[in-house]
């Protein structure tokens, strides 16, 4: 009986995980399947009254559980409030230009840091990894992102 509650109470936490924390359905999904199996157990080792009469208040603590979630706005509370305002490569006084050379400070694959100068800036290198350390020049920036390559390529 004890495995049946424990079951019980982890589909629970799970449906209310899925409904207020984590969207994708996968984590709701195996606590309704917690809930089957458990329901399951009851019809076969109580009978079909104690399985009515689960399954009963388990929908019924389910939807007082969400009414409540939702009045108290639980999720305010575990939800992040903030917005980023800043905005990639804003270095004063730097201004990217086809075919300044450079060196990746970080691993581009595809996307990692360059410094040009001074500015240590985020790159692109169109889909071939550049190691970190290896010289490399722009070759295009388009809509706000800069692409590179290896300084040998050219």
């Amino acid at each position: 009986m004890g495995w049946i509650i424990f079951l019980l109470l982890i589909g629970l936490l799970l449906i209310l995980m899925e409904l207020f924390l984590t969207p994708g359905l996968i984590v709701g999904v195996i606590g309704f399947l917690c809930w089957i199996g458990a329901i399951y157990q009851i019809y076969l080792l109580y009978g079909a009254r104690a399985g009515n009469w689960t399954t009963a208040g388990m929908i019924t603590l389910t939807i007082l559980l969400i009414v409540w979630g939702l009045k108290t706005n639980i999720w305010n509370k575990v939800t992040v409030h903030e917005s980023l305002t800043g905005r990639s490569n804003q270095n004063e006084g730097f201004i990217p230009e086809k075919g300044m050379k450079g060196i990746a400070i970080s691993t581009l694959r595809p996307m990692g840091s360059a410094r040009f100068g001074d500015s240590v800036i985020e790159v692109d290198s169109r889909g071939e990894m550049i190691n970190q350390g290896e010289g490399i020049e722009i070759i295009a920036i388009e809509h706000g992102k800069i692409y590179v390559q290896t300084t040998d390529k050219i």
